[in-house]
């Protein structure tokens, strides 16, 4: 079923020129091409006559104004042709009376000083005269219909109040569809189509001026300047009926783009929504859960959160020590070489065994390789079993943890027969102090 839309537009009457001239519209003062003159008594009006329309509009109007002010608002309501094919007397008459309704509430019903209903045109329609006053009584139609986002507000407004009630719905919000104001929408269809008849006598020249013998004529050209007047006169209505179904097929592309690109962005929206739903769902889960559930699944998150955080830490520990740990391997031939006693001894011994473990000082037993540089150092080369210690501490990649150096001091402690304090260390690069 094709949808059926409200129609609502606004024009600005900045003058009681203005005024004057659309209530001989409105009342048929004047000649209306496109208005049947037998359907005339169907047409209703608020008012008997379009001088109380206008004294109304005139009792409304503050004595001080702007001399460009916008003095009155005249507002078309209507609806899609076809909608009002299917409705009754009644049913039309319900749609127009809410309309003015409508209008009174978001005017003043002080403020709308007439309104007509015409039913000799081929599709009904409502015009109403609105005095735009503000709330301090001044005249300010900038308020109601002050840029597109006011009219496209508008526009929302009547068609859920109104129009939904009857089954109309609102232009598509957010087309690029023009609005067409009433006067342009007007001059668009007043004017009836006409067929041309050029008879023989048509295209016969003129006479411009009779004289004693003889008469002056029209020229050929003269000739075709007036039939070509007259075709396009006649015409000009069924070409402008043509602009007007252009016009209209135009904002229906439009607003069919304007539909697709609503679509598409509805559905990138739902698959926004939905992936967000199932990344938030095991939150949700929680509203489900009773008082003492909800705070035993705490308690067990802070645990994890803890041995998330000492695993962390035990990692990072681990990269250092690691790091130190090469660059200490990475420092045994400068040691060999710049050093003497037991820093040289143990670096000499190191070199050996990762030269054994294939260039790999991963495989390196580092103990052993300790255990010998201390043997050979102190029972051989016969030094203090406290430099030997210092050495070993500083220099030995298996010397980073804590632990192995207590088990350093231990070993060394035994072989010398007496106890050998800790040796205190400063800065990395810079060893253990000896003294």
């Amino acid at each position: 079923m094709p949808a059926h839309f409200a129609i609502l537009r606004t024009a600005k009457l900045k003058s009681l020129g203005n005024v004057g001239g659309s209530l001989a519209h409105t009342y048929r003062t004047r000649e209306t091409p496109n208005a049947d003159p037998s359907r005339a008594d169907q047409n209703e009006h608020s008012h008997a006559t379009p001088g109380e329309v206008m004294q109304a509009l005139r009792d409304k109007l503050p004595e001080k104004r702007r001399k460009d002010a916008v003095i009155g608002l005249e507002y078309f309501v209507g609806g899609s042709p076809e909608w009002f094919e299917g409705k009754t007397r009644e049913q039309q008459d319900a749609y127009f009376r809410e309309a003015v309704g409508w209008l009174e509430k978001r005017h003043g019903k002080e403020n709308v000083v007439g309104w007509s209903i015409h039913r000799d045109e081929s599709t009904p329609h409502l015009v109403a005269y609105v005095v735009p006053l503000d709330d301090k009584g001044k005249l300010n139609a900038k308020q109601w219909t002050g840029g597109p986002a006011a009219l496209s507000k508008m526009q929302t407004d009547f068609a859920k109040t109104v129009g939904a009630r009857h089954g109309l719905e609102r232009g598509i919000e957010g087309s690029k569809a023009h609005h067409q104001t009433i006067k342009d929408f007007y001059a668009q269809i007043e004017k009836p189509g006409q067929h041309v008849t050029i008879s023989p006598e048509t295209v016969q020249p003129k006479v411009l001026k009779k004289g004693f013998l003889t008469n002056e004529y029209e020229t050929p050209e003269m000739v075709a300047e007036r039939l070509t007047a007259a075709v396009q006169k006649a015409y000009t209505p069924a070409v402008e009926a043509a602009k007007l179904a252009a016009s209209e097929r135009r904002r229906a592309d439009e607003m069919t783009q304007t539909a697709q690109t609503l679509s598409r962005e509805k559905k990138e929206a739902q698959e926004r929504l939905q992936a967000l739903q199932k990344h938030l769902a095991p939150v949700l889960e929680l509203a489900t859960l009773a008082k003492q559930e909800f705070v035993q699944l705490v308690m067990h998150a802070q645990e994890r959160v803890k041995a998330l955080k000492a695993e962390r830490e035990k990692a990072a520990e681990r990269e250092k020590l690691d790091q130190e740990r090469q660059r200490r391997v990475d420092d045994l031939v400068r040691v060999e070489r710049k050093t003497a006693g037991a820093s040289c001894t143990f670096a000499q011994h190191a070199l050996e065994a990762i030269q054994k473990a294939g260039g790999d000082a991963s495989k390196v037993h580092w103990p052993t390789v300790e255990k010998a540089a201390v043997m050979e150092s102190i029972t051989q080369h016969r030094q203090q079993p406290k430099d030997v210690l210092a050495a070993i501490v500083k220099y030995s990649p298996g010397m980073v943890e804590p632990a192995r150096q207590e088990q350093a001091r231990a070993f060394i402690s035994t072989l010398a027969g007496k106890e050998i304090a800790a040796p205190k260390v400063g800065k990395q690069h810079d060893g253990p102090s000896l003294g």
